[in-house]
């Protein structure tokens, strides 16, 4: 942390300046000042300038994310063949600046390497079923669909243009679909539609899930060979009448 005077006799403003290269092919570095949210009453971090960085909005008591988390994610992903669900952002964030590079080189233009080249907004349902832009960290999901809605500024659209993403997170559980996954996917899908914005979906999973509810495994009952000796295995799995007919 650092303390920041903008004139000899202002306040010092406290700053806290996070430098990062976690997914190994771009250095970052954020810079944020603690500001109070009025709607909470707490601390949370503010990108200081025009870039907002992946704690904006968070409290300043948020965890760090350590290395050693978000490696073990990625090498996981990278076993399977695949990249990192929140490491394909980046990817297109980096297609982007070689797009921009390309162009001021052909016509001779010198390029903003401050430019804001993208914007991301996570996209996640409610209680309620609908579609919110969620603020966490990467490898905070529970699901392993994960969406972002996404406005990128390219050199035919400076401006910017928006397109929806989803993406499979093979590290959670093999990136199975489960109607928790479906119904993020089938919500997003439907948006792009609705707004006739592009839809991009990379695919890694292994799937539909399959397994019993946890709710109904207490009452099968196992006809075992032997029941003193459950290594032997078992013959079949059954239901009594009565729990049957509940």
């Amino acid at each position: 942390m650092v303390g920041l005077l903008l004139t000899p006799d202002g306040p010092r403003i406290p700053l806290r300046l996070f430098l990062s290269n976690e997914s190994g092919y771009s250095l970052e570095f954020h810079t944020y000042k603690e500001v109070l949210d009025p709607d909470t009453g707490i601390l949370v971090f503010k990108s200081w300038g025009d870039r907002l960085g992946e704690y904006h909005g968070l409290p300043i008591n948020t965890p760090y994310v350590t290395k050693d988390y978000l490696q073990y994610k990625r090498f996981a992903a990278q076993s399977q063949n695949t990249t990192y669900v929140y490491d394909f952002p980046e990817l297109f964030k980096q297609a982007l600046l070689r797009q921009w590079k390309y162009w001021s080189d052909k016509c001779g233009i010198v390029f903003d390497t401050k430019k804001e080249l993208m914007e991301v907004s996570e996209l996640w349902l409610d209680n309620n079923q609908q579609l919110v832009s969620i603020k966490r960290l990467p490898g905070e999901n529970n699901c392993g669909i994960v969406a972002w809605l996404i406005k990128l500024n390219t050199p035919e659209y400076p401006e910017g243009r928006e397109i929806y993403l989803c993406a499979n997170d093979i590290t959670h559980m093999i990136g199975s679909f489960s109607p928790t996954e479906d119904n993020l996917y089938d919500a997003v899908l439907k948006l792009a539609i609705q707004n006739k914005v592009p839809f991009i979906y990379i695919s890694a999973n292994s799937g539909a899930r399959i397994g019993l509810a946890e709710d109904m495994k207490h009452i099968f009952k196992v006809a075992w060979n032997d029941e003193t000796h459950p290594d032997k295995g078992f013959k079949y799995l059954y239901l009594t009448p009565s729990e049957f007919k509940a």
